[in-house]
């Protein structure tokens, strides 16, 4: 099953998808502004949870997205996967309960006072829309707002919303508390920032639901002065959240190994690859322990330890060149390996350290090839380690100049879904 170099799947759709070319579920999903990372974490019970490898701290980029790559889930069974979002002081909040906080279809959920909203393509900040706000010229305080939503007493809230102006002003944001029948109890304003002309800048304000609140207006932008006609606006991801909340993303997907074994690197998952078992050897479990005779004595003294980890052999099949070549070069790595096997099948799995290996020939000339490997069973890499799909040889070998690269992928995260070539594990 080789990988051309250069090749994959493109990037992550929103949420969850899995994979089949290196075998992982693919996670992307957009968290709130306020939110400075991540925390990736899997279940297949909903009750106990780990974080995922390389899921701790997952910092966004621009538009608030964040996106992982698991390799370790547990094969054709529902694996749930939950993303909880951060401040940058570590305190969690839940999802923007602002329904409409990036624009991307329309200006639902949104109101002006003294002015105008509509849908704007000119300069997003992210995605492919923003909003935009034109004065009516006569109003003193001109707003964009976010309809009403609830809230509940004593809780604490956050707004925040990425601001451009067409000239330099001052400009901020705001929460107006309100109670059950829709009057002002308080107002939250956050800072006033002088904004330079055509530059996004990001605004936050924090506050406390006072007693009697039961919904709260988010002002994701605030004009005074009386600002002209002249004095537009673009707002972006403007995204109202509590703190302490829910998680911002629960799904969950079924990996579907389609009865096949894989042979899984962590640090490389490039060298991913599905094979063919032929059979393996007895499970063996070497004692640690000894025992020692004492003069005197028939029986003697045993001192116990516990058990060696499992071993066995497994024997491989590849049926033409390039797998063979494939196989051997995932062997040369000398990595720890991740057998993954499909459920209802009994060829042992888990992490393995991979001994002397024998590659033998099943006939003459032919081209299929049987691996033997000896297999001993080890803890699972440390949370340190996590897999990348390329390398900078990859990037060398796919583009000839930076022109080329720059060409092909515009952002960093685009240069990250490119797939190495299992060649690149060998250093001359």
């Amino acid at each position: 099953m080789p990988v051309p170099a250069g090749s994959g799947s493109g990037p992550a759709p929103a949420g969850l998808s899995y994979d089949p070319i290196l075998s992982r579920v693919r996670l992307s999903v957009q968290i709130p502004s306020p939110a400075a990372y991540a925390r990736i974490e899997r279940s297949t019970d909903q009750v106990r949870w780990v974080t995922v490898r390389g899921g701790t701290e997952v910092v966004p980029t621009t538009g608030g997205w964040v996106t992982l790559s698991d390799y370790e889930f547990t094969p054709d069974t529902p694996n749930w996967y939950r993303v909880r979002a951060f401040m940058a002081n570590d305190f969690e909040i839940g999802a923007s309960r602002n329904s409409n906080p990036y624009i991307e279809t329309d200006t639902s959920g949104w109101t002006a006072v003294g002015g105008t909203v509509a849908r704007s393509t000119s300069t997003p900040h992210e995605g492919v829309a923003s909003l935009l706000l034109t004065p009516d010229g006569a109003t003193a305080t001109v707003q964009a707002r976010v309809a009403n939503g609830p809230v509940t007493a004593a809780n604490f809230y956050v707004g925040a919303a990425w601001l451009r102006s067409t000239v330099a002003r001052t400009a901020g944001i705001a929460i107006i508390w309100r109670d059950a029948g829709g009057g002002i109890l308080s107002q939250t304003l956050g800072s006033t920032v002088a904004l330079a002309a055509g530059v996004w800048t990001y605004f936050e304000v924090t506050g406390q639901a006072p007693a009697s609140a039961t919904q709260a207006t988010f002002v994701a932008a605030s004009m005074g002065g009386t600002p002209p006609v002249g004095h537009t606006m673009l707002v972006d991801e403007a995204c109202f959240v509590v703190i302490g909340g829910t998680p911002v993303f629960s799904g969950a997907i079924t990996p579907d190994l389609a009865g096949h074994v894989w042979l899984k690197s962590v640090s490389r998952p490039f060298l991913n690859r599905a094979v063919t078992v032929l059979d393996y050897s007895d499970i063996e479990r070497p004692a640690r322990g000894g025992l020692f005779t004492v003069p005197g004595r028939t029986a003697p003294v045993a001192v116990t330890d516990v058990r060696s980890s499992r071993r066995w052999t497994l024997e491989v099949l590849t049926n033409d060149a390039t797998a063979a070549r494939d196989v051997d070069l995932l062997l040369a790595s000398g990595d720890v390996l991740l057998v993954q096997a499909p459920a209802g099948t009994d060829v042992p799995a888990g992490y393995v350290h991979v001994g002397d290996t024998r590659q033998r020939r099943t006939s003459r000339l032919g081209p299929r090839r049987v691996f033997e490997l000896p297999c001993t069973e080890v803890a699972a890499p440390t949370a340190d380690v996590v897999g990348a799909t390329a390398t900078c040889q990859t990037v060398l070998n796919t583009y000839a100049t930076c022109a080329a690269l720059l060409a092909a992928h515009p952002t960093c995260l685009s240069v990250m879904e490119l797939i190495g070539d299992p060649t690149e594990v060998i250093v001359p």
